[in-house]
């Protein structure tokens, strides 16, 4: 999938309105589609864990812990593991050995990468047409996970309020 916004755009076709939705890329993210199908064949809410995926990445110790104790399993210091910075700023885990160091020092230094993930934001009129085409299956998505109070979520609901942000692009 392209990661450079001008890429991006162009993945999209945002120009002057027209927007590429049938794009797996794009339809990965009708979560509220996903969750009935799993529900469907039979998954039970109790077994259904949904991850929001940006405040997942900005702590990763964190979410670790809740998956754990959400399967029930013992308590990992997760701290404990060795991580590095890649060259776009995430934290990864070193794999142990030469090899584990030699990928870990490859990754905090490759330019390519970097280069082809830019942190540089979509377009203004990219963000418009994705929080357009997303505004109602977000609601749906917003509403039945508001309603099926046996699905866990992380970060864990607060409240009765929305567990959508309005706006993906604010």
């Amino acid at each position: 999938a392209p990661c450079a916004s001008s890429t991006f755009d162009e993945f999209l076709r945002v120009d002057g309105g027209a927007f590429r939705a049938e794009t797996r890329l794009v339809s990965w993210g009708l979560y509220a589609d996903q969750l009935a199908a799993i529900r469907r064949v039979g998954f039970r809410d109790p077994d259904l864990l949904v991850i929001f995926s940006e405040p997942a990445l900005r702590d990763a110790a964190r979410l670790l812990d809740f998956v754990v104790a959400w399967l029930g399993l013992a308590r990992f210091d997760f701290a404990r593991l060795r991580t590095y910075r890649d060259a776009l700023g995430r934290e990864q885990l070193r794999a142990p050995g030469p090899l584990g160091w030699a990928h870990a020092f490859y990754d905090a230094h490759n330019s390519e990468m970097v280069r082809r993930h830019t942190a540089e934001p979509a377009s203004a009129a990219a963000r418009r047409a994705l929080d357009d085409h997303y505004r109602r299956p977000n609601r749906l998505l917003d509403m039945l996970l508001r309603t099926a109070r046996d699905v866990a979520v992380y970060p864990p609901r607060a409240g009765n309020g929305t567990l959508l942000p309005g706006s993906w692009s604010s």
